[in-house]
């Protein structure tokens, strides 16, 4: 919990999704597109003081072409470490810097935490609500709004595929 955020439980959603059938809106979802790469690591703590420097092995099927020699073949490097600056899966603060940096965005187009309610957003202007799951996303809104929310998001967030209904 200390490194961690909570993500919406399944309660939450179901409750998020009859509220809105009350309201005569329907449900979307999408995947945000490798969520925790699309958070970088700080380089500090919340009290200013420096963390230290992390240090990842890369597969020697993601190196770079330039780690070769001209006949591609050749490593340049025996064992080379690289400084790791995004978040990853598996890396034990990725969850909560992947949902800091979501909140921060979300925040900018108008959604606010709902309290209590880990993983839960509301659009006051349009009485929305948005359900995260780590990497996936359920919007429950009016048909009028849901484009420009989406898109909204897409400012900030890449996703693998358009809004799909959910029945």
């Amino acid at each position: 919990q200390e490194v961690a955020q909570t993500p919406a439980s399944l309660v939450t959603a179901r409750a998020a999704l009859a509220a809105g059938a009350l309201k005569g809106h329907s449900a979307t979802v999408r995947d945000a597109t490798t969520a925790y790469l699309q958070a970088s690591l700080k380089a500090h703590n919340k009290d200013g003081t420096a963390k230290p420097t992390q240090w990842v092995r890369l597969p020697r099927s993601w190196w770079p072409a330039s780690w070769f020699e001209a006949n591609k073949t050749t490593a340049r490097f025996y064992d080379p470490v690289v400084q790791l600056k995004k978040a990853i899966y598996g890396h034990p603060e990725s969850e909560a810097i992947g949902d800091q940096h979501l909140g921060c965005r979300l925040r900018k187009e108008g959604w606010l935490p709902v309290v209590n309610q880990p993983g839960t957003w509301h659009h006051a202007v349009t009485a929305s609500t948005l359900v995260v799951y780590f990497d996936d996303l359920l919007m429950i809104a009016d048909a009028a709004h849901r484009k420009a929310l989406w898109s909204g998001i897409e400012r900030h967030i890449r996703f693998s595929e358009p809004a799909l209904p959910i029945d």
